[in-house]
Formats: structure tokens, sequence, C-alpha cells
């Protein structure tokens, strides 16, 4: 098939074209369909899409879904969920279904906003919570609410997430779960912006490697030395060395993504 996107004011002529073919009710024509309108979408020569663009293709693409089965779906949205271009409706509606659809965006997809993720986050299962655990960069309010539900296997892939920004309230939270969860407690002692308190209340329990690695990265030399600087710490020095702390965090996410050729290395620089 072969259909051109529509200029700007020709739009509708293009979702007549594509809502005729659309009637197909055949599963597999569908997701032929499907595959092929996104082909048009994504071609490298239409990096940029005005906004009636992105309304025609999330209609047609709304509708089209409808109609494919779970696993071109799921294929669908694997091959979507990265991509910027991807309109904000169609990253919901994908979100929204069966977690095998909605893992890829829910993961990937930086088409949601941080509101879309918490409803998310607030009314689906544990399963959805899991794969928003894995985001990139992701925000203090929105592992607050990953973390409030109390569930291990989020809080420790949230804790493996290195770029995910994470509260005091969060990690004290997390501190208490990880005496049930030996690896939330290894994933906890590997951040390097875990706060000085929480340090020192998961140290009893972590092997004697873990807690000499977890003591190095705090810079002392022992729990006596950890607890002494907790005495005497100001707010203000707990409050750049967790800046200092997120900085790393920020270009070490940074450079995988110039090694991922998902950032220009100029962009970065």
């Amino acid at each position: 098939m072969s259909v051109p996107l529509p200029a700007s004011g020709a739009e509708p002529n293009l979702l007549e074209q594509l809502s005729r073919l659309a009637v197909e009710r055949d599963g597999e024509r569908r997701r032929s369909l499907l595959n092929n309108v996104a082909d048009l979408f994504y071609a490298p020569q239409n990096d940029v899409h005005t906004q009636s663009e992105h309304q025609v293709f999330a209609a047609l693409v709304t509708r089209l879904l409808r109609d494919v089965d779970v696993p071109g779906r799921a294929a669908f949205s694997e091959r979507v969920a990265p991509d910027a271009r991807t309109p904000r409706d169609v990253a919901l509606v994908l979100a929204n279904d069966v977690i095998e659809v909605a893992r890829p965006v829910l993961v990937h997809s930086p088409s949601l906003s941080e509101q879309d993720v918490l409803n998310i986050a607030s009314m689906k299962s544990t399963e959805y919570r899991l794969a928003i655990s894995q985001r990139p960069n992701i925000s203090e309010n929105v592992s607050d609410v990953l973390i409030k539900f109390g569930e291990l296997d989020v809080a420790e892939s949230l804790a493996d997430n290195q770029t995910a920004s994470i509260s005091e309230d969060g990690y004290s939270r997390m501190s208490r779960m990880a005496v049930a969860r030996p690896g939330l407690r290894h994933a906890l002692s590997r951040r390097e912006d875990l706060p000085l308190a929480t340090a020192s209340e998961i140290l009893p329990y972590l092997e004697p490697d873990a807690a000499a690695k977890l003591l190095a990265m705090m810079d002392v030399e022992g729990a006596a030395e950890l607890q002494s600087l907790i005495e005497k710490a100001t707010p203000a020095f707990l409050a750049e060395r967790a800046a200092r702390a997120r900085r790393r965090i920020n270009v070490r996410t940074l450079m995988t993504q110039v090694a991922s050729s998902q950032v220009p290395l100029n962009d970065a620089l």
C-alpha cells in the first residue's frame, strides 16, 4: 500500500482513504494494514509531523488496534514505544492494554507524561508498576507512588534503576522493606545517591563484601565513622551530597544514551 501522509489541510482525505481500507475485518489483514500505516508515519523522511498528522495517525491506529490480536498489538507496541513521534493518545491506548502490550510503552515511551505514568501506577496492577519502575529518569513523585504499595519486586527493580530519583521518605520505606529482601538490600547498597541514614539502616544486614563496598562508596572506613558522619552532617551537606550523586548518575545515563545512539555526541557535550 502506498498512501502519502497528508499535506496541511488535506488530512480528512487521507483519513477517508485509510478508513475505507480499515473496514477490512480480517485480523491478519488489519495487522498488516497497521504496520503499513506505521511504515508511512515513522519513515525516516517524516521526522517531524504536524498536529493534524498526529491526530490522523492516532485516530486510525486506535481504530485498527481494536481488531488486532495480542501478539500483533504487542509487536506494534515494541516498535513504536521508544519513538518520540508516537502520539500521546496512541501511547496511552497501548499503556492501558494487557501487560504484554503495555510493557514496552511503560518502560520506554517518552510520549507519556508524568501524570499519565502516575495514573497508571496508581490504578493498575503490580506488573504495570514493575514495568514503570524500569523507566529512565523516574521522578521522586513516581517513585513514591511505586513504593507505597509495598511490593518487593517493584522496590528492588526501582532500586536497580540508577536513573530513578527516590525521595528520602521513599528510601526510608525501602530500607524497612529491605529487611525481608536481600536483593533489595544489595540494590540499595549500590546506589550513589543513597542517604547516609539509609546506608546505616541496611548496613547490619549486608554481607561483608557488600558492606565494605557500601562504606567505600560513602567514603568512610567503618560503621562507626559512618555513624559519626551522620551525627555531624548538616542539612546543607546532605543536600549537596545528594546533588553530587544525582549529577554522577545523570552523566552515566547520558553516556549510555550516546553509546546506544539515542543522543548525538555533540548534543551530549
